[in-house]
C-alpha cells in the first residue's frame, strides 16, 4: 500500500473525533466555501487536513508517521517507512545505507 493510502484511512479515523467534528463545524459552512470559491467538500477536506497536521505537530512528529501511528500494523508502519526513507536516499543520489549512517535513529525505526 502506499503512504496515501494511510494518510486517508488516518483521516477517517481523525474525523470522527468529537473535538475535529467541532472544528469543522465551526470552519465549514456554505458561506465560508463560497467566500473561499470552493465546495463544501474541498474545504471541509481542506479544513481536516489543516487540523490534522495541526495534531501532528502539537505531538511533535510529522504526519506521515501520525498517520501510519492511526491506520498502518506495526509491520505495515516499519514497511512503509523503509519505503519512505529509500526513495528519499535515491532522490539525494546516495545508498540507502549511507542514507541511514547519516540519520542513524531511523535504523531502529524500520527494522
Amino acid at each position: 500500500m502506499n503512504n496515501g493510502h494511510y494518510i486517508k484511512k488516518a483521516l477517517e479515523v481523525f474525523k470522527q473525533d468529537p473535538h475535529v467534528q467541532a472544528a469543522l463545524t465551526s470552519r465549514v459552512s456554505p458561506e465560508i466555501a463560497k467566500v473561499l470559491g470552493e465546495s463544501m467538500e474541498e474545504l471541509e477536506q481542506r479544513t481536516l487536513l489543516e487540523l490534522f497536521i495541526q495534531h501532528a505537530d502539537l505531538r511533535k512528529t510529522d504526519t506521515l508517521r501520525l498517520a501510519l501511528d492511526m491506520a498502518a500494523t506495526p509491520e505495515q508502519k516499519k514497511q512503509a517507512l523503509t519505503h519512505y526513507h529509500e526513495n528519499t536516499a535515491n532522490a539525494l543520489g546516495i545508498s540507502f545505507d549511507e542514507y541511514l549512517k547519516i540519520n542513524p535513529q531511523l535504523k531502529a525505526e524500520i527494522e
